[in-house]
């Protein structure tokens, strides 16, 4: 029995292409109206996050973006059942699960709230944290040590943002990629309910 299960919400909690496009597109919209990139062009910026810098928050950070700004112009913008519907597996999973459920996320706190609700688990939650807001940090690893008394599981998509830093805490991980071979030494999933293999719930 885990003391607590820490979720990674976008891309993990839920699938949805035309989301990420969507926020995609407003965030090199807000990159263009708010730096002048010189040479390079937002869409190429934006692109090159992932390659360039551990965190995309860093990448806004180093040409005079705040992260603030990116919550006003970007995730604010997003109203989250215009993407996502209500997950009644994933739901009833939560709801015989006894560990606590933890949701982080670099979205905003309003962000989560309103994703978490749309999918149909806020009630099961018992606590939200965004790095930025709640630790000064870009790093999950700030939240995640604060639990490093307990048994946790992680489940996340990213393998640096997710996996990795609960791995030097020593915590279980599942990582949902389907192409996730390159990491062999923990559990990989192709879908979210299917974490209901790895945690116990009431009736297991």
């Amino acid at each position: 029995m885990y003391d607590t299960l820490v979720f990674d919400l976008d891309s993990t909690l839920y699938q949805s292409p035309e989301l990420i496009d969507y926020r995609t597109e407003l965030t090199i919209d807000w990159i263009a109206e708010q730096s002048n990139l010189d040479q390079r062009s937002p869409q190429s910026f934006y692109q090159n996050l992932s390659d360039e810098f551990q965190h995309p928050y860093d990448g806004f950070t180093s040409i005079g973006l705040t992260i603030d700004d990116y919550f006003e112009n970007v995730s604010y913008e997003i109203t989250p059942s215009d993407f996502v519907q209500k997950n009644e597996a994933l739901a009833k999973i939560f709801s015989r699960v006894e560990s606590e459920i933890i949701i982080t996320s670099l979205a905003p706190h309003s962000y989560i709230r309103e994703m978490i609700d749309t999918i149909g688990v806020s009630e099961h939650v018992s606590a939200i944290y965004n790095p930025y807001q709640d630790a000064d940090s870009h790093s999950k690893y700030s939240i995640y040590k604060q639990f490093s008394d307990g048994d946790v599981l992680v489940t996340g998509d990213s393998y640096a943002r997710d996996i990795q830093p609960a791995i030097e805490l020593d915590f279980d991980t599942v990582h949902l990629d389907p192409d996730c071979s390159i990491h062999e030494s923990h559990p990989c999933i192709d879908r979210i309910e299917e974490i209901e293999s790895y945690i116990p719930t009431s009736n297991s």
